[in-house]
């Protein structure tokens, strides 16, 4: 009986341990200070597993963050004033030309100074069904205006109806954010943004804005300079509020370890499994292998995928555990072990990608398994 022997075999299933071979190769290595290479390797494996078992208790384990799935932003309601003012404007203007109707709306109803300019030419219709305020007028007659070609400047103390082309480069007081100038008509407004590009929103913008009204992108201070009427720039700030806002707040994230396949490999799968190349999750979600800390960084902008990722990566971790070589050290107990080491290498020989032969570590007594 050879009590007190160990056998190290190596069992094989999908792929060769490097590490493993190195240490239980087939040759015999010649005895250097009592012990041979092979033993001493062996040695080394043992104290590195148990080094490395110690260790795992502090190893780090991944982190995971959900956001709140709120990518768009409400809509936000930037038309001010008219609320206090009286609706006593009645008007009927049937195909009158653009000066007679300039003169019926700003001289007559609103007793405002203006100027037409001779280039300036068209016949419009103007009627109401029921009495409206001095701002929804002036709404209803800028859009006509915009409609033939024209556009309502303001000019200090008074207005010019100039042609449209000319109405971006007209001399007009600057307006930031929500403060207006108090001047009605067309005019350039800066449009500062919080959270995303200028770059990206004006992408958003630009189809749907109308010719020559996105002036400038200012990318270092992050606004758009916008050129329109007050009602035009507040429709805009309203879409811009929806996509403006914190998106980090409603993404997912989570670094997920591996520890026994390639974070690489196991991407590969994912995208597979998640059709995140060409199919419906195509830019919802993403998978970035990271060699460096062995992990895999996820993000989505739906929290759902992010644990469904979760459950996906660690499935596949364990699978390829299983599929590694692995060095198990074993305490016979009933038989001598260089005759059991050799049983089993016979058995296991058709399963192995090399021939196997007994191989006994009789001086590690520690009870591995």
């Amino acid at each position: 009986m050879a009590a007190g022997l160990a056998v190290a075999l190596m069992l094989t299933s999908c792929s060769a341990n490097s590490t493993g071979e190195n240490l239980l190769d087939a040759g015999s290595a010649p005895a250097i200070n009592g012990k041979s290479q092979k033993q001493e390797r062996l040695e080394a494996f043992l104290k590195h597993s148990a080094s490395q078992s110690q260790a795992g208790q502090d190893t780090f384990r991944g982190f995971s963050q959900y956001g709140n799935d709120q990518v768009l932003g409400t809509p936000t309601n930037f038309t001010n004033g008219g609320s206090d003012e009286v609706a006593n404007i009645t008007l009927n203007l049937l195909l009158v030309p653009i000066p007679q109707a300039a003169k019926a709306v700003l001289g007559d109803a609103m007793g405002l100074n203006y100027s037409v300019d001779s280039r300036i030419q068209g016949n419009v219709t103007l009627q109401t069904s029921k009495p409206v305020t001095h701002s929804q007028l002036m709404g209803m007659f800028q859009q006509l205006l915009r409609d033939n070609g024209a556009a309502l400047v303001g000019n200090g103390g008074g207005y010019r109806i100039i042609p449209l082309a000319e109405a971006t480069k007209a001399v007009s007081p600057l307006s930031v954010g929500n403060n207006t100038s108090g001047e009605t008509g067309y005019g350039p407004q800066i449009i500062q943004l919080r959270y995303v590009s200028a770059n990206n929103m004006s992408e958003v913008l630009t189809p749907m804005l109308p010719p020559g009204m996105l002036v400038h992108i200012d990318v270092q201070r992050n606004a758009l300079v916008l050129s329109g009427t007050t009602a035009e720039i507040d429709a805009i700030k309203e879409t811009i509020s929806i996509f403006d806002v914190d998106w980090m707040r409603g993404m997912s994230f989570a670094l997920v370890p591996v520890k026994s396949s390639s974070p690489n490999a196991i991407v590969q799968d994912l995208e597979q499994v998640f059709q995140t190349r060409s199919g419906p999750l195509k830019g919802i979600l993403r998978f970035v292998p990271n060699e460096r800390l062995k992990s895999v960084l996820v993000i989505s902008s739906r929290a759902k995928y992010l644990r469904d990722s979760q459950k996906w990566i660690k499935k596949m971790d364990v699978l390829a555990q299983s599929g590694e070589a692995s060095l198990h050290v074993y305490h016979i107990q009933n038989r001598n072990a260089t005759d059991l080491a050799n049983i089993l290498a016979q058995v296991f020989d058709n399963k192995q990608t090399g021939s196997a032969q007994g191989s006994v570590a009789p001086k590690y007594a520690t009870r591995l398994r």
